[in-house]
């Protein structure tokens, strides 16, 4: 493939991530300042994962066996179609509207990205694959930047609708741009694996290192689901922020990712894969800690700017090992299968956080929950290290 259908590629993925970034910043913050509950707005920020809970493997099934063009065009004219239809008759005021547009948006995106996954190893080489998902973690968090400014513009203005439409005209430049950039006897699997559930699981539990960067995922996702909601909302009840600026804290989050994508492909050459994983997790687990002591603007960009460096670090890491332990006619389905638990993970943290602050009233405890999450995904790699270690003595 030439480097221009690469190009047309990897911006119709950054379009797709800039729009659903946009919609699940700033749908959750407008029914917030409508005066809705944080149980309410956190609901709707965990739709963003509740797609691939519930249909993850059966979604990488059909990637798997599918002509991969004519899916991403599908999917994207459709994600744009409902997106301006939401806008064009203000959905966004009716719960139900809004929970069915989620949900929708959570299936399309996460196939979308699953796509991705497992277009990249039947076009590169495997010894390239730890530069394209850093490229692509690059790509997604420079989208990270300019979404939340996106999002506050329009909680500022009085019809929505303008942004909305603007979100459904990118997803439509997306899905042409799948008709350049992929011929379709280059990404159909010509070997497709009739592998169900069971099967799947046995795959991923015949290797003990990988499940244990499974679980450590998981923890990512639930650290990163709750504290990158959160930490807006704390900012809001502290008086540091406003509602309409609080978005502006998860600019550092992009800063902090893009720049591990710079540095990640050499991190994993010269690290262990397990030990750099371990780390990243352990300076996870600590990110909240400048929020206790500091209650200024700078604490929680440095808070951001850390959980997005040392997440997307993990991330490209658990990408890469994915696309090189597993076999490229059944990744489809592995990658849906992993996912699924990956989003579990948030699908629950997340409204538990939100009852957690309804309860308490204080936001601050559903901010360092994101803490526990970790800690506890993070347990089985650590024992996992210490038996390797004390098996090598």
């Amino acid at each position: 493939m030439n480097k221009l259908k690469i190009s047309g590629l990897l911006t119709s993925f950054g379009l797709e991530t800039f729009s659903s970034q946009i919609i699940f910043i700033f749908i959750p913050l407008l029914l917030l300042m409508k005066g809705n509950g944080d149980l309410i707005a956190s609901i709707t920020r965990a739709l963003a994962y509740i797609g691939p809970v519930i249909l993850g493997f059966y979604i990488g099934s059909i990637i798997d066996s599918s002509n991969k063009k004519a899916l991403g065009f599908f999917v994207s004219i459709s994600s744009s179609i409902v997106t301006f239809i939401y806008g064009a008759l203000s959905l966004y005021y009716n719960m139900l509207a809004t929970i069915c547009f989620l949900f929708f948006l959570s299936i399309s995106g996460y196939l979308l990205n699953n796509l991705r996954v497992t277009v990249l190893p039947l076009m590169i080489e495997k010894s390239k694959l730890k530069n394209a998902n850093s490229f692509l973690l690059i790509i997604e968090n420079l989208s990270l930047l300019i979404s939340p400014i996106i999002a506050s513009l329009m909680l500022s203005l009085i019809n929505p609708s303008f942004g909305l439409y603007l979100l459904s005209f990118c997803f439509f430049i997306s899905s042409f741009l799948y008709l350049l950039s992929l011929n379709s006897t280059d990404t159909l699997n010509r070997e497709v694996k009739n592998t169900n559930f069971l099967q799947a699981v046995s795959i991923l539990k015949s290797n003990k290192n990988f499940v244990c960067y499974i679980f450590a995922m998981m923890g990512n996702n639930a650290f990163v689901g709750v504290f990158s909601l959160y930490i807006m909302f704390y900012s809001q009840e502290s008086g540091v922020f406003t509602t309409s600026e609080s978005p502006y804290i998860l600019v550092a989050s992009g800063i902090g990712a893009i720049l591990s994508g710079f540095i990640s492909s050499k991190l994993i050459d010269k690290f262990n894969t397990s030990n750099l994983i371990f780390f990243c997790g352990v300076a996870l687990i600590f990110i909240p800690t400048p929020l206790f002591f500091f209650h200024n603007k700078f604490s929680f960009y440095f808070a951001s700017f850390g959980e997005g460096f040392f997440s997307s670090i993990l991330v490209i890491c658990v990408w890469t090992m994915r696309q090189l332990l597993i076999p490229k006619e059944i990744l489809g389905k592995i990658t849906g299968l992993t996912s699924a638990m990956f989003k579990l993970s948030m699908v629950i943290s997340i409204p538990l956080a939100g009852y957690l602050a309804d309860t308490t009233k204080n936001s601050f405890y559903s901010l360092i929950s994101s803490s526990l999450w970790m800690l506890i995904f993070l347990i089985p790699l650590f024992l996992n290290i210490l038996n390797s270690r004390a098996n090598n003595n």
